[in-house]
């Protein structure tokens, strides 16, 4: 016997959110840039400038500064050891290393969770230099390059603040279908009699 499906009164509604959900997801890594994203990368030293005047008037002048500062930044200076929150238990802000920071990062995108975590806090933990204890073997996301996808051919730490900037976006726009998905009301069938 099959399961029974329900029979959704918006049927269309939650067919029009699953397919963006589902090309949100599928194309997670092509956020980087995205404009109207309110999450951006800056220099360590300019963190405070940029979260006071992220949005104001000067945002777009402030924004195009910060990436054309990290575009000067060589390859070393985007090295990355361990990702941290810049103030412990305020998550508006991670520093990637003592260079880079993500400022103004959405708490709405901590709410979307895969697996008890965010999307962000998966990449912090598994975007990190560790040694296995038992094989001695080095995970050193400096070292890996991407071959494929929107990120092609990034590599180290420029990957890893590309992929967090993209996972950012993605959580928040998640989290803006989700909270508009239609009511969730089943149409009511009529039981057929039994013979």
């Amino acid at each position: 016997m099959l399961p029974r499906i329900p029979f959704m009164k918006d049927f269309w509604g939650f067919v029009e959110n699953g397919r963006k959900l589902a090309s949100l997801h599928l194309n997670y890594e092509n956020f980087s840039d995205t404009k109207e994203s309110t999450a951006f990368a800056c220099l360590v030293k300019d963190i405070k400038e940029s979260k006071q005047t992220a949005n104001g008037l000067f945002a777009k002048d402030l924004r195009d500064k910060a990436a054309t500062d990290i575009a000067l930044l060589s390859e070393n200076d985007l090295r990355i050891d361990k990702i941290k929150f810049h103030i412990k238990g305020v998550k508006d802000t991670l520093r990637l290393n003592d260079k880079i920071a993500i400022v103004n990062i959405p708490l709405k995108a901590y709410e979307y969770k895969v697996n008890g975590k965010s999307p962000i806090e998966w990449v912090i933990d598994r975007y990190q230099v560790k040694v296995d204890k038992d094989s001695g073997i080095v995970n050193d996301p400096n070292c890996y390059e991407s071959e494929e996808g929107a990120l092609k051919g990034l590599k180290g730490g420029k990957y890893v603040l590309k992929l967090l900037l993209s996972v950012i976006e993605m959580s928040v726009q998640t989290m803006d279908i989700l909270e508009n998905l239609p009511t969730y009301e089943l149409i009511e069938t009529k039981k057929k009699p039994k013979p």
